[in-house]
């Protein structure tokens, strides 16, 4: 038996890997939302950040890591970029063991309300290019894998 027995055959083999496939349709969606989000200054992690913190304000680093999938560590780098914005701040007082919420300042809060209406309109199922049902099914399918992911970080 050969090494490339265990590759694919063909670009459907490839095509047949829904781990990929999800991938590179997670990459368009990126592409789409960054050109929806660059007249605004925003990226879509710093988007999500803001979104979020605009319905669970007063979040740590470590939770809003956590609720945007992202390391802690790599939340202290977005955290002073939105900062230095004047975006969002931080409300507590820095220093090893203590909580330092984070939350939406005015500014903030006005751009994410100027931003929002376009990411609303850009994630309709016309704009995606698929039909209502379509888009339920999709958005049905994958709030259900987010679950897991919550529940199983490993996953």
């Amino acid at each position: 038996m050969s090494d490339n027995a265990a590759l694919p055959a063909d670009r459907a083999d490839l095509d047949g890997l829904l781990t990929w496939a999800v991938i590179r349709a997670a990459r368009g969606f990126e592409t789409m939302l960054t050109d929806v989000l660059t007249p605004y200054g925003l990226t879509p992690i710093q988007f999500g950040a803001l979104a979020q913190l605009s319905v669970e304000p007063f979040l740590t680093q470590a939770q809003l890591a956590h609720r945007i999938l992202m390391r802690p560590q790599s939340a202290n780098h977005l955290l002073n970029v939105l900062i230095e914005r004047g975006l969002v701040q931080r409300t507590g007082e820095r220093g090893s063991g203590r909580p330092n919420p984070v939350q939406l300042t005015p500014t903030g809060r006005a751009l994410l309300a100027r931003a929002w209406p376009r990411v609303v309109a850009a994630n309709e199922a016309d704009a995606l290019g698929i039909s209502d049902p379509q888009h339920e099914q999709l958005h049905r399918i994958v709030q259900g894998i987010l679950q897991l992911q919550a529940a199983d970080p490993q996953r």
